[in-house]
């Protein structure tokens, strides 16, 4: 599974990436994307970091604080602020 078809089955599935190796609720996720979050780890711990639209757990509530910040990336002000005081 590629970094692009983890992150659309975390969306899909309603998924909540805590860190790059901790998923909320666990019971929700198969192996296949346990595998493939060990496997992905370094990327999305840099997602993560960078508040990537890609790992917004709530698009559809956060949408609207999305940021456009050049080139192909976006940020999602409110998981910024959960990474700013060390939550994720």
């Amino acid at each position: 599974m590629s970094l692009d078809e983890l992150l659309l089955q975390l969306r899909k599935r309603q998924l909540i990436l805590i860190s790059e190796s901790e998923i909320w609720p666990s019971p929700l996720f198969t192996k296949e994307i346990k595998r493939a979050i060990r496997r992905h780890r370094n990327g999305l711990r840099t997602l993560l970091r960078w508040s990537d639209i890609a790992t917004c757990p709530s698009s559809n509530l956060h949408r609207q604080y999305w940021r456009y910040l050049g080139g192909n990336r976006y940020e999602c002000e409110v998981c910024k602020r959960f990474v700013t005081v060390g939550v994720c």
